[in-house]
């Protein structure tokens, strides 16, 4: 009895936690189907590539944080990501730029660097007694 107890606890809460693509047809004003249809990772995905994003919801429009110059830096990481990476989205949600790293990524910015900016992140494994084990890397946005 304990057994079959634990099976169907097990079989729910891997229902429940599973990642969903979110289709074109998403409404993200649909707040009953985000917190019931998706799971607790809703993400994106792209005809012209493998990678995903997130799909972003706004819980509050205001217009004081409309401004088509910014841009949301991710590095979604965890068992529930389908593809670890960087990611930068702009201020809609939709993305700009991605970037799979096949492992963790870490603290994705924008850095000068001898006259040159640069998009900087690190990778590796954080859980490395206590400090992490990884690389520092530098990717030039002359695209930017």
């Amino acid at each position: 009895m304990k057994a079959l107890l634990f099976l169907s606890i097990a079989l729910t809460y891997n229902t429940l936690v599973k990642a969903t693509e979110v289709g074109p047809n998403f409404d993200p004003e649909n707040a009953n189907a985000w917190e019931t249809e998706y799971g607790e990772y809703p993400f994106r995905a792209y005809q012209s590539f493998d990678l995903t994003s997130p799909q972003i919801r706004k819980i509050v429009e205001s217009p004081a944080c409309i401004d088509d110059h910014r841009y949301t830096f991710l590095t979604p990481r965890g068992y529930k990501v389908p593809e670890p990476g960087n990611l930068i989205l702009n201020n809609n949600g939709d993305l700009v730029w991605a970037q799979s790293t096949g492992e963790q990524s870490y603290d994705l910015r924008t850095q000068d660097y001898l006259g040159k900016r640069y998009l900087s992140y690190w990778t590796g494994d954080d859980a490395i007694r206590g400090h992490g084990e990884g690389q520092y890397h530098m990717v030039g946005i002359e695209f930017w």
